[in-house]
């Protein structure tokens, strides 16, 4: 039996933001290189929750736990030495409790699917909608539809919108759009179209080049690099290996994040990020500047990035088909475009990327919720390192 939303990620087993990032991500990379358009934009009532709670089947003893963990909580603010009045809450879960995200996700469970070819992506509170087409009038009035029964949803049961953070972009190359072209609101108020939008952590751009996301990436891995350099000396420094475990947990991560997302970008936009991992490894190496990249991605054993995004695009694939009706798995279907469709090369959609691995390795069958764990290698210096 489901209880969730098939389109909530958040706090879920086997769900994550990337999935999420995919199915956007994917939707609009075909959109774009059809020359069709993508537009997509970006409090707990306690009565409401216990009714929901009730309309599930869920009551006796856990039903009045619930009702007392609510009831009689106030809230009070302090400022220096100045404390504010008393006030009763009547919205709101408790913030760092354990129950209190599966108490929101109940509470949104009942979202009305879209129609029309209207997608919904929710992430905790977190959402996004779209839908790609060649008309971009159609689109808006599709678009708008679902806001407005979105909208309804909201009031109805004790939402507040933010809508001074929810932003509108449209997915397209087509030089001659305007932003004024395009009318969203949300409760009267107009929604703002952005050239670029930050969703989930990974940064969109309009024509969805990735290269908004990589100056992000690269800015915040260059000011961790100096906190790697501060460990780094030949006489009082961290050893290489405290240093490569330092440049994985901070800088490595950061790179990897979307990856399977942004890895439709082209190969000069891609680099900038090669360079990070050199510079990272030069200073775990104490190597001097000119020693070349695949010396130093041996000695530290490290491979290329592209070769890493490679086996992250694979283990992802894996992943979400062996899953049972996994929100992210139609990315992995054969649809026409990929057949019709002249892609520059390197810049093909994750299902094409990954039916190439998969015909390569003669993988066909994925057995449901297979553990897949990753080959190690001993390298010369003694240290256990990742063969891809």
């Amino acid at each position: 039996m489901h209880y969730f939303n098939k389109s909530q990620c958040g706090f879920r087993k086997q769900r994550s933001t990337i999935d999420q990032i995919m199915r956007l991500a994917d939707d609009a990379h075909n959109a774009v290189n059809n020359r069709q358009y993508t537009v997509a934009f970006d409090l707990v009532w306690h009565d409401g929750l216990l009714h929901k709670m009730e309309k599930m089947g869920l009551e006796g003893n856990i039903l009045n736990f619930v009702t007392d963990f609510l009831a009689n909580r106030s809230i009070r603010v302090r400022v220096g030495v100045a404390m504010s009045n008393s006030y009763q809450l009547q919205n709101g879960t408790p913030q760092g409790s354990v129950i209190s995200p599966l108490l929101f996700l109940i509470m949104v469970n009942d979202i009305e699917e879209p129609s029309n070819g209207v997608r919904l992506s929710l992430y905790a509170d977190d959402s996004a909608t779209w839908k790609s087409g060649p008309n971009l009038t159609a689109l808006i009035k599709d678009i708008q539809r679902f806001l407005d029964r979105l909208t309804d949803f909201f009031d109805r049961w004790g939402f507040k919108l933010s809508v001074a953070k929810t932003e509108a972009i449209v997915f397209t190359r087509n030089r001659k759009f305007r932003p004024d072209d395009v009318q969203l609101t949300i409760g009267g108020s107009v929604i703002k179209v952005q050239k670029t939008v930050r969703f989930l952590g990974v940064v969109f751009d309009r024509a969805l080049t990735w290269s908004a996301h990589v100056d992000y990436t690269v800015a915040r891995c260059s000011k961790r690099l100096n906190l790697l350099k501060a460990i780094a000396g030949k006489r009082w420094g961290a050893s290489s290996d405290v240093q490569l475990i330092v440049y994985k947990a901070l800088i490595r991560s950061v790179i990897d994040y979307g990856c399977t997302a942004y890895n439709t970008a082209c190969d000069s936009t891609k680099a900038r990020l090669e360079v990070i991992q050199s510079k990272a490894l030069r200073i775990c190496c104490g190597s001097m500047a000119g020693t070349p990249t695949a010396a130093l991605q041996m000695e530290c054993g490290q491979p290329p990035l592209a070769l890493r995004r490679l086996r992250m695009i694979s283990n992802y694939a894996i992943k979400i088909k062996s899953v049972p009706d996994h929100p992210t798995l139609p990315i992995l279907d054969d649809c026409w475009q990929n057949h019709y469709t002249v892609y520059a090369d390197g810049r093909e959609p994750f299902g094409v990327k990954a039916s190439k691995v998969f015909n390569k390795s003669e993988i066909h069958e994925i057995p449901t919720a297979q553990l897949i764990t990753a080959p190690m290698d001993t390298s010369r210096n003694g240290r256990q390192q990742e063969l891809s």
